[in-house]
């Protein structure tokens, strides 16, 4: 399907959010920029004459504006939380996934569907009263009945890990910004064969295996990774896997150390940032730094130095399955506190 991409002039990490539209499925057609909210006719009428199929903001829209969009242009329009949302249906495997992204779409679309189903029925029953606020309010009423019950999915779900989680074992978690690597560590690591693809969001669930280093037990999780303005409302679903990150005795931060040093600084403070708005200690929680895909690039202690780097981190090319081996003596000096 063809998309139209509609930026903002200050719209930050561009290629980023592109690459989220090809993974969700989409070909860029064309670009618009605006300058500001509502969108003026002009840039509507400019839209509409692109003939793309959808048209897609890579900036966050209300209810209202989207459906004032549609309307006017007459194409589908989605905004930067529908595209991450997209993503994460085409990548949801696990039945715990699915119902966390359902359960996200129903708290994103309410407002929006509210809104539609308002003005139909206005238009339908010109004194907009018995019938139809009837109408309405049972619409509301059987959206809010369905997110209660995925609400209590979620619930049982958290129970279930709770009940099997054993805290005598140690926890071990990669975490880190999208697409640095962190399944294709998982894989070094514990010799498993999960999906490890070049893009975006492959790991929406925590996978975990166990392991042993040096005699002890490891619980190793891979996480979903992180991403810049990433949609506070999409973090509340997936509270439980952000709880496996939190419970952890170590946290490895799983970096791309191919990236330009801004990059590597900017997704790296982001990470740091996230860590502590999901409340992690880091006087409590270990976390080591792992500089990854070192087999891509030939200066990567010149791009640690420029980084300022000066925490612990380790160098490995889990593609390669360079440098596990001194990891996992990381990871078990940590553990126990040498």
């Amino acid at each position: 399907m063809d998309a139209l991409i509609v930026l903002k002039p200050d719209t930050k990490d561009v290629e980023e959010k592109l690459a989220l539209v090809t993974t969700a499925g989409y070909e860029v057609r064309d670009m618009v920029r605006v300058k500001r909210l509502p969108v003026k006719r002009g840039k509507l009428d400019e839209m509409s004459g692109k003939g793309s199929d959808v048209i897609i903001f890579l900036f966050p829209l209300s209810p209202s504006q989207k459906f004032v969009i549609e309307k006017e242009t007459g194409r589908a329009v989605m905004d930067f939380y529908d595209l991450v949302l997209r993503v994460f249906e085409l990548h949801a495997v696990s039945q715990e996934a699915k119902v966390q992204i359902e359960l996200a779409r129903l708290r994103r679309e309410m407002p929006y569907v509210m809104k539609e189903v308002s003005v139909n029925v206005k238009s339908e029953h010109p004194g907009f009263s018995g019938g139809g606020e009837y109408i309405i309010h049972s619409h509301a009423s059987n959206i809010k009945s369905r997110e209660a019950k995925l609400e209590k999915k979620l619930r049982l779900y958290e129970m279930r890990k709770e009940s099997e989680r054993d805290r005598r074992e140690n926890v071990v978690s990669l975490a880190g910004y999208t697409n640095s690597g962190k399944s294709t560590l998982f894989n070094a690591l514990s010799h498993a064969n999960q999906a490890a693809k070049n893009e975006p969001f492959t790991t929406l669930q925590t996978k975990s295996r166990r392991l042993y280093i040096d005699g002890t037990t490891v619980v190793l999780n891979d996480t979903i990774g992180f991403i810049s303005d990433l949609p506070v409302e999409l973090i509340a679903p997936f509270r439980a896997t952000m709880k496996d990150i939190v419970e952890s005795d170590l946290i490895l931060l799983v970096v791309d150390v191919s990236e330009r040093v801004e990059s590597i600084v900017k997704k790296m403070d982001l990470c740091l940032s996230t860590f502590r708005e999901i409340g992690i200690d880091r006087d409590r929680t270990s976390i080591i730094t792992v500089m990854n895909k070192t087999d891509l690039v030939d200066d990567v202690d010149e791009r640690i130095t420029e980084a300022g780097i000066k925490w612990p981190y380790t160098k490995v090319s889990a593609l390669k399955r360079e440098g596990i081996g001194e990891l996992r003596e990381i990871i078990s000096r940590s553990l126990r506190g040498v």
